[in-house]
């Protein structure tokens, strides 16, 4: 990996403390896209700065006050994903199916932009157990996000909620096969929809108590 052109005083003068951040954060981006478990030094060299101007910008402790920052850019790309859905709630199988071809592209578009694998799988890696908990969290606040959405076609219940959930999990490993190369953007795109819609056209309705 090219290092990235070294930081002079002259350009520290040059850069507000978020412009600071923000190339900490790119440096940071491309480390892990590397090595999921680089260490902060890793980091620091790629941005051409000190280890203790890095924690002087994300003060905490080793990676994880960054490794929490590049995981809130990734959870704020959930909301354009469906931001085009209706709120007053989806209306029969096929708008759902509509809207969820509509979802997986968008985050298929942006997953492939971002190109960062380490959010969506390798847990052994050193940046994902930092991020364990928050993955936990993301999964059950989509999936009330998603009950939300289609809570005219299903009723909310603690098996619909988990089955979203892993749902999410499979989602992550789909996507993880994508940008590491080992599945076509075509298969993984078809995967998805064909898992969505099982899951509200049987298994959803099956957990909530309806005939299907």
């Amino acid at each position: 990996m090219a290092r990235a052109k070294e930081v002079t005083d002259s350009d520290r003068q040059r850069y507000s403390p978020e412009e600071r951040k923000q190339l900490i954060l790119e440096a940071a981006r491309r480390v892990f896209l590397v090595n999921p478990d680089a260490s902060l030094e890793d980091i620091a060299e790629e941005a051409g700065i000190t280890r203790q101007l890095v924690s002087r910008y994300f003060p905490g402790g080793g990676i994880t006050p960054i490794a929490e920052a590049l995981f809130d850019d990734y959870e704020h790309h959930f909301a354009r994903i469906f931001v085009d859905l209706p709120n007053e709630g989806l209306e029969s199988n096929e708008e759902f199916e509509e809207a969820a071809a509509k979802a997986i592209s968008r985050f298929l578009d942006w997953a492939e932009e971002d190109g960062q694998p380490w959010l969506f799988g390798g847990e052994g890696a050193s940046i994902a157990a930092h991020l364990a908990a928050r993955r936990a969290d993301l999964r059950t606040n989509l999936a009330m996000v998603i009950l939300h959405f289609v809570r005219k076609l299903v009723k909310e219940n603690d098996l619909t909620r988990i089955s979203l959930q892993a749902e999410q999990r499979a989602t992550d490993e789909i996507v993880w096969q994508l940008l590491t190369g080992k599945a076509s953007r075509a298969d993984c795109e078809r995967l998805l929809n064909l898992r969505f819609d099982v899951l509200i056209e049987q298994v959803l309705p099956a957990l909530d108590g309806r005939e299907i």
